[in-house]
């Protein structure tokens, strides 16, 4: 099955995470796309 979205989002990090929220404003058909956690693990 293929998903057409208006944006794809890669890394779930603080910059995915504020890319989602911007994107989130203009469109609900966007996808985030990572393997791990989401949220920052790295700052820790």
């Amino acid at each position: 099955m293929t998903r057409k979205v208006d944006v794809t989002i890669l890394g779930a990090g603080t910059a995915g995470l504020t890319a989602q929220e911007l994107v989130a404003q203009k469109t609900d058909n966007y996808v985030i796309i990572d393997d791990g956690p989401l949220g920052t693990t790295c700052a820790g």
